[in-house]
């Protein structure tokens, strides 16, 4: 029960990259890049909340210049 109940909450970027894809049409350079820094800081914002609840995540980027 505990463990569904944390999982179901940790964001997954699967939703978000579909609905980039989906609203940020276009097969040109600027389209992608824009759908790419979109899901960068996206996972960004992600790394930044895991450092302050895990000790793993923290441990693996430990400062600003290893994100």
């Amino acid at each position: 029960f505990y463990v569904t109940l944390v999982v179901s909450r940790v964001p997954w970027p699967d939703r978000l990259s579909a609905l980039v894809s989906g609203h940020v049409r276009g097969a040109d350079e600027g389209a992608r890049l824009v759908r790419r820094s979109l899901m960068r800081y996206a996972n960004l914002s992600g790394i930044l909340i895991y450092r302050s609840v895990s000790t793993a995540v923290y441990k693996r980027f430990p400062t600003m210049s290893h994100l």
